[in-house]
């Protein structure tokens, strides 16, 4: 139905396209300077990292924790010098996983450890990194931050970023780089990217023959307007290099994928060899960006998978994602039911 209606779309004049006042403001939106379309998760994500990257602060979010879960303090589920110097319920059979939480001690060991943990990666990734010369011809890559639902499983094999690193060195032309930026919450206090990421894969990256690694401080505009390219995974970024009319490789599932006149997906070689004729044959097609969006806006549904997507103005509440997504699967579920 999505891929009917994109084609209906197509023939049609741009005036006569219609699409949802809100996807066509984010549309519009991406197309202006990165201080005004930068996403608003980032925003909020480094100011998270600001209230986290201290010891200090990270005593005070643990006294916060405190203070919220208190009420289970003395409750049947255990006393309080467990919570705080022994398992909590982790290692009980009887509770169940919504009630279990780490120890205060292992909470705070956990914090203080990563954080001075993630300040020593990013460290050593500045280290590595090299000003862009936008002299060069590059596909930008920009990571993924990990671990998260972004590449696992949505990257499938290309959990592993290095493969795609890989994929586009085979097949690029020989006098194409690629720029690699990491994602800033990699490094974020708050974050959890000590599970993700170790200094070897950095070294192993820029290794590489035709690989730079940009650092976190470039704006990611700048680097999109000098690309011949960019490449991610299943970024917003990818939506953001369309709109501002660069060809977008993938390498996992996403909500533009299907966009024929500006993406391509990368599933297997078969698919990897044609990044180079994608390239050449790559033209901007703002009425096919508008048929596209169309699309997107009469074949989805208001909804959200992150936890904190429903405190976000504008956004809806819990029971309205439920709602909606029952409501959008009911009809599929039916069809399947009835075919049988």
């Amino acid at each position: 139905m999505f891929i009917d209606d994109y084609s209906k779309n197509l023939v049609k004049q741009i005036d006569d396209i219609e699409v949802e006042e809100d996807v066509l403001n984010a549309f519009e939106t991406n197309k202006k300077d990165y201080r005004i379309a930068r996403p608003a998760y980032m925003v909020k994500n480094e100011v998270a990292d600001r209230n986290w990257n201290t010891t200090f602060k990270i005593l005070k979010h643990t006294a916060k924790r405190l203070f919220e879960v208190r009420q289970d303090l003395f409750g049947e589920y255990g006393r309080l010098k467990n919570w705080v110097y022994g398992p909590y319920n982790k290692e009980s059979a009887d509770t169940s996983m919504e009630k279990s939480h780490n120890t205060l001690c292992s909470y705070l060991k956990f914090n203080i450890e990563g954080n001075h943990y993630l300040k020593e990666l990013k460290k050593q990734y500045e280290l590595l990194t090299v000003k862009p010369n936008y002299i060069d011809k590059y596909v930008i890559l920009f990571l993924h931050y990990q671990p998260e639902a972004t590449t696992s499983p949505i990257g499938n094999v290309f959990v592993d970023q290095e493969l795609c690193v890989d994929v586009l060195l085979k097949h690029l032309p020989n006098d194409y780089y690629v720029y690699i930026k990491e994602h800033p919450s990699q490094f974020y206090a708050h974050s959890e990217g000590q599970k993700g990421r170790i200094s070897d894969t950095y070294y192993d990256l820029a290794k590489r023959p035709r690989v730079k690694l940009i650092s976190t401080n470039e704006v990611s505009f700048d680097l999109i307007e000098h690309c011949q390219a960019l490449a991610t995974v299943s970024g917003t970024v990818g939506w953001e290099g369309i709109v501002r009319g660069k060809p977008v490789i993938v390498f996992g599932i996403t909500w533009y994928e299907n966009y024929d006149r500006g993406v391509l997906r990368i599933t297997d070689d078969a698919s990897a060899s044609k990044i180079e004729s994608f390239l050449k044959e790559y033209k901007y097609d703002e009425h096919a960006i508008m048929a596209y969006l169309s699309s997107v806006s009469k074949n989805t549904v208001k909804a959200y998978f992150y936890k904190a997507n429903h405190k976000n103005k504008g956004l809806v509440t819990e029971q309205e994602c439920v709602d909606n997504l029952i409501n959008a699967m009911k009809p599929i579920i039916t069809k399947c039911l009835s075919d049988k």
